[in-house]
């Protein structure tokens, strides 16, 4: 309901981008307010239209995404409608996959944080799987985003 809803007022934002700074910035403190990985993911696609603001917020979306509740992202399995599979399997709204994305949107503007940023995400470590685990990481966004930075 919460990513219906924010979905629902960044359409709006949009619709009207060129006389909306202050709801702009309205916007950008109520997804602060939301759970760490929606808010980092509202920061995130703010960014994309307050080219003013958006070296800082992405890296406001960088540090929010930490605090996600998922690490990373996982495939496979017969269960996909665990709440990590749909938060971060499904909507990349874990911690790696947002840290990702933060990387990729300051790169073209400014290289050396984008490799900061990067480096300050390593690989986290895996559990040790066994032949009945349902879900396996996925860091295919890390390797993609490595050869870009």
């Amino acid at each position: 309901m919460t990513r219906l809803f924010a979905g629902a007022m960044f359409a709006v934002l949009m619709a009207g981008a060129q006389e909306r700074p202050k709801e702009w910035e309205a916007f950008a403190n109520r997804a602060r307010g939301l759970p760490p990985e929606h808010g980092a993911d509202l920061l995130l696609r703010l960014a994309t239209i307050d080219k003013a603001k958006s070296g800082e917020l992405i890296a406001e979306a960088f540090r929010l995404a930490s605090r996600a509740p998922d690490a990373y992202p996982t495939t496979g399995g017969r269960h996909t409608d665990t709440r990590a599979y749909v938060t971060a399997s499904r909507h990349g709204l874990d911690v790696f996959s947002l840290r990702m994305r933060a990387v990729r949107a300051v790169l073209p503007a400014d290289p050396e944080s984008a490799a900061v940023m990067f480096r300050e995400t390593p690989i986290p470590p895996r559990p040790v799987l066994t032949c009945q685990a349902n879900h396996v990481p996925q860091f295919e966004d890390y390797y993609q985003t490595m050869v870009l930075v």
